[in-house]
């Protein structure tokens, strides 16, 4: 998954996914940028008086309003690192978890 992640295959129809790398070295805004729409926050402004474009600058406001917010969220979005979002399993369920650890050559990269 555009380098972020690893499919795991198992006999029987077992799998899964394995982070490509450690959720320290992943922030949201990798993430975002793999997965996310291009623009982060899409919205338009209907000028019902396009003839008078040049005079008007409702929709150059918003359009910098909007680059600015994005502009922010990209900043905010890097400092989160994958590793303060994730919410580790009870006990039982990460022992489970390594009784049935896939062998690497079983690891196919979904790129």
């Amino acid at each position: 998954m555009f380098g972020l992640a690893y499919s795991l295959q198992r006999e029987a129809g077992g799998g899964g996914v394995r982070l490509a790398k450690s959720p320290d070295a992943i922030t949201l805004l990798v993430v975002y940028d793999a997965i996310g729409d291009t623009e982060m926050f899409q919205f338009s402004v209907e000028n019902p008086f396009s003839q008078w474009a040049d005079h008007c600058g409702v929709f150059d406001a918003l359009q910098r309003m909007r680059d600015t917010i994005e502009a922010q969220t990209r900043l905010e979005f890097q400092k989160i690192k994958l590793s303060e979002t994730f919410v580790p399993w009870d006990e039982e369920t990460m022992q489970r978890a390594r009784r049935r650890s896939v062998p690497d050559d079983k690891i196919v990269s979904i790129d």
